[in-house]
């Protein structure tokens, strides 16, 4: 293999993880969006209020809020900061699949278990991990534009 090669092939493996990043980022954060209203909006019917005796919360308002601004809004930022290539785009990912990670944790922990709950988990495993490997290869250079 020429030596060009392989530095093709590793700007090609960043494009997939820049791609699959804002991909994952922006659906955890769209759903996110779509979840808190939901359950603010009362979209559909939520879990019964039962499952949240012995949690700080007496109603699903707080935990909507948080889901609808901090995962929501934290989706949405962290897919933009990666679709700009933004220098923070890696770190914003992680943090956004950190957050996900224990929000199911959490979730799990008040309401019980849910098959959802499961594709959450692999969501915020898989942008941590692209995240990661993201952060480890360096800045991603900005594309000039040509007019």
């Amino acid at each position: 293999m020429r030596q060009g090669d392989a530095h093709t092939s590793h700007g090609g493996d960043i494009a997939v993880r820049r791609a699959a990043l804002v991909v994952l980022n922006t659906f955890l954060g769209l759903t996110a969006v779509v979840g808190g209203l939901g359950l603010l909006l009362s979209w559909y019917e939520p879990p019964p209020v039962e499952l949240l005796r012995g949690s700080p919360f007496g109603s699903y308002a707080i935990p909507a809020l948080f889901l609808l601004v901090v995962m929501g809004g934290g989706g949405l930022v962290a897919a933009v900061a990666v679709l700009r290539r933004h220098e923070l785009g890696a770190l914003a990912s992680g943090v956004v699949g950190a957050m996900t990670i224990g929000f199911e944790v959490v979730q799990m922990l008040i309401i019980g278990f849910s098959w959802l709950q499961v594709l959450y988990l692999v969501v915020g495993v898989i942008s941590v991990l692209l995240a990661v490997r993201m952060w480890r290869a360096g800045p991603t250079p900005r594309r000039i534009r040509v007019r």
